[in-house]
């Protein structure tokens, strides 16, 4: 099994039948197709996500190849393996993903620590239900990205505030992202985005 997900953005030129039949496609085959809400860090305009098979039939066209490239400007994706989680980040009314890039001179035992430290973030904030913490196999759009981080929440604040406000977050982990701090390695040219999972119920 795999796991693919993108951060599309729309094309000025797409228009509402366009983009409405895109999504509808998209819908048959993926667990979540919903429109990115705002207040998110290059998160473009809908996130898709679903899972494969395998890694050699993820495709970040979704199988609509031209017709998607035609009606997209950017396609920020990525097929990973989980190598943490627990429980179903698509179980809950609120889906957050995050793609992040490390930066080339990281060494692996400074990612596996970035790892460790992101992985036990659920264990200190009880907003956040099902995660999964992936490293990319597979990468398009506008940096090679190197992990995945998605969430589940029962309610926006959950996110917003729960979350983004929780001093291991802001105090701790923060300092992966921070160019000013010796641990830097994470680039600050992430994706932060998120939704609201209109088919959450009909999850597993």
């Amino acid at each position: 099994m795999a796991e693919l997900v993108a951060l599309l953005t729309w094309r000025d030129e797409a228009g509402a039948r366009e983009r409405a039949a895109i999504v509808a496609s998209l819908r048959e085959s993926c667990a979540l197709v919903a429109p990115s809400l705002s207040g998110g860090r290059n998160g473009g305009d809908l996130i898709v996500r679903t899972t494969v098979s395998d890694a050699g039939s993820a495709d970040p066209s979704f199988g609509l190849g031209d017709r998607l490239d035609a009606a997209v400007s950017c396609n920020d994706g990525a097929v990973f393996d989980m190598v943490a989680g627990e429980g179903n980040p698509l179980a809950s009314p609120v889906y957050r993903a995050a793609l992040f890039h490390a930066l080339p001179r990281a060494s692996a035992d400074r990612l596996e620590a970035f790892e460790a430290e992101t992985a036990a973030m659920p264990r200190r904030i009880a907003a956040i239900r099902g995660w999964r913490l992936g490293r990319v196999t597979q990468s398009c759009g506008r940096f090679a990205w190197s992990h995945v981080w998605e969430q589940g929440f029962d309610r926006l604040e959950g996110l917003t505030k729960d979350y983004m406000m929780a001093p291991c977050h802001w105090g701790q982990v923060d300092r992966w992202f921070d160019p000013e701090h010796p641990d830097f390695v994470i680039d600050p040219g992430l994706c932060h985005a998120f939704a609201y999972n209109d088919r959450h119920e009909r999850r597993p």
